[in-house]
């Protein structure tokens, strides 16, 4: 008989959301942790991280910074 976990449909972890490394980042900002998004989303760039153009122009829309 096969197993089957019928908890795994209802456990509360499946409600989390997934936000990805940029949103951890906006929440950050948001809470006061983090002064600049863009200083951290440019060191990622330079240690190899691809961020496309577009992603990074609407993180640093949302965290309202300017790309320079």
């Amino acid at each position: 008989m096969p197993y089957h976990n019928d908890n795994f449909q209802r456990s509360p972890t499946r409600k989390l959301p997934l936000i990805g490394t940029v949103g951890v980042l906006l929440l950050a900002k948001r809470r006061g942790v983090l002064a600049s998004v863009k200083d951290v989303l440019d060191e990622m760039q330079a240690q190899g991280m691809r961020i496309s153009d577009r992603l990074y122009v609407q993180v640093l829309t949302l965290a309202q910074e300017k790309k320079v």
